[in-house]
């Protein structure tokens, strides 16, 4: 009588690149304040997996702002084009997304008037009216 054997090796399949993103992170995550009209850098956005650590090969997020026309990215830099509050969302489809509060507060001029009459008498003093003026 003849026997056979069949030995059946069981494998484990590792398909890399399969995980998906779960978190978004902005680096530095602080919120950003533009005062001048060169810009800021763009903070980095690093994509984290389910465990926190980065993923290498994440997919790129898609970037908006909330409301729009305040800033805009201009290669690597956040650009003012006006004073004002906004949010940069970034996110991806189907997945994570996070938020950066974004404040530009540009000055380009600060006028000084003075109060009627403008008449000061020597050893006086007289209370200065401000008014910065700047982006918008």
């Amino acid at each position: 009588m003849r026997w056979s054997a069949h030995l059946i090796v069981g494998a484990t399949l590792l398909v890399e690149g399969c995980a998906k993103p779960a978190a978004l992170v902005f680096e530095p995550a602080d919120a950003v304040t533009i005062t001048d009209t060169k810009g800021a850098p763009m903070p980095k956005i690093v994509v984290k997996d389910d465990e926190g650590q980065p993923m290498e090969d994440a997919p790129a997020p898609q970037l908006t702002f909330a409301p729009d026309g305040v800033v805009s990215i201009d290669g690597g830099t956040l650009k003012p084009a006006r004073n004002g509050k906004t949010t940069l969302l970034a996110s991806i489809e189907d997945g994570p997304t996070t938020k950066l509060a974004i404040e530009v507060f540009v000055v380009d001029s600060i006028s000084l008037t003075c109060p009627e009459p403008c008449t000061v008498k020597v050893g006086a003093t007289i209370k200065a009216i401000a008014a910065a003026t700047g982006l918008g």
